[in-house]
């Protein structure tokens, strides 16, 4: 077996569908191919095959995302140690011990009632600087909850859980993992994955948006839940860049984000993102993109759009730039 095979369990972020139980992974692509996998409390034994999916047409992938569908009930399993054992198709073994399955989304769903929520379901490593601002900007708009996978942040200063802990309707998701192999992005398909497949039972639209972008209504009142409530179906929004005049990237921004960034780059589209009707979300479908779905109506920018900021050197202030306020002045009440 080679010792060097990147494989996760997304043990952390389990979903109960009642009489079964789903946990995603990820292996990265090379000879091993997983032929089964089982788990062993005290007396029990349960074993299930993964599922694959397929890859995505748009590029070439460098892992092999997955899901397993164990026949078992939460109580069968949880807060009890595990034995996982995990068989390849050469017939070589891995196994773990002492695990424990988390299932965060049954705690979420006994404080948003109903089937009607509007959320956000995002991934942050380390957007401490910023995360409390954009969680104020966002439940001010009006959605229900928020959603935040911890890609184990390292933030010296305070913890990811530290803020969201001050919100009742902010939930920390503890996803300390890093991509399988490549990109940072093929373990963000997880994230998404998880959070959708695990809200869509009782929300209405999961909106798929990262820490440093920011929805604006331009024609209407700044509230999401009367603006969704005119659409039954999957949308998407466009966006524009926004930046500050500085170009040190030494130059430090903490949770002042709107009120240092205020210029609009209107020459320059970055990243259509998703109000993903759940309802279209099939069982354990894999989320791809959050730019783009099977479907999906595209909004233009004149009713809804979000803006993307990228401080600093990341995207350099010129005097083409278009001065914004009304970000910032949503925010604060002005």
């Amino acid at each position: 077996m080679n010792n060097q095979l990147k494989l996760h369990l997304v043990k952390e972020v389990c979903i109960n569908n009642g009489d079964n139980i789903t946990i995603f992974g990820q292996l990265e692509k090379n000879e091993f191919v997983i032929k089964h996998v089982t788990i062993k409390t005290e007396n029990k034994f349960f074993t299930c095959n993964p599922c694959y999916y397929k890859p995505n047409k748009l590029r070439e992938m460098h892992v092999s995302d997955f899901y397993l569908n164990f026949k078992c009930t939460k109580n069968d399993i949880f807060e009890k140690p595990l034995e996982i054992s995990i068989y390849f198709q050469d017939e070589s073994e891995t196994i773990r011990t002492e695990q424990f399955f988390e299932f965060p989304f049954d705690d979420i769903r006994e404080k948003l009632p109903g089937t009607n929520n509007n959320v956000i379901t995002t991934m942050c490593v380390n957007y401490n600087n910023r995360l409390d601002e954009w969680i104020q900007y966002n439940l001010k708009l009006g959605f229900d909850a928020i959603i935040i996978f911890d890609n184990g942040s390292r933030d010296t200063d305070q913890k990811c859980n530290l803020i969201t802990d001050k919100y009742d309707n902010v939930f920390s998701v503890k996803f300390p993992y890093g991509p399988a192999a490549a990109f940072w992005n093929n373990i963000q398909r997880i994230s998404l994955s998880l959070g959708c497949n695990g809200l869509k039972s009782f929300c209405k639209y999961i909106t798929l948006i990262d820490g440093d972008e920011f929805i604006y209504i331009p024609n209407g009142e700044m509230n999401i839940r009367k603006f969704l409530d005119n659409y039954d179906e999957t949308l998407q929004m466009q966006s524009y860049l926004f930046t500050n005049i500085s170009n040190d990237k030494k130059n430090k921004l903490e949770n002042n984000y709107l009120d240092q960034c205020r210029f609009a780059d209107y020459e320059n589209k970055k990243y259509e993102k998703l109000f993903l009707r759940a309802s279209d979300i099939s069982e354990n479908e894999f989320i791809y993109s959050p730019h783009k779905y099977t479907n999906q109506l595209r909004l233009e920018p004149d009713l809804i759009l979000h803006y993307h900021c990228w401080a600093n050197e990341r995207h350099k202030y010129n005097s083409s730039m278009k001065k914004i306020n009304f970000l910032y002045d949503f925010l604060h009440d002005k």
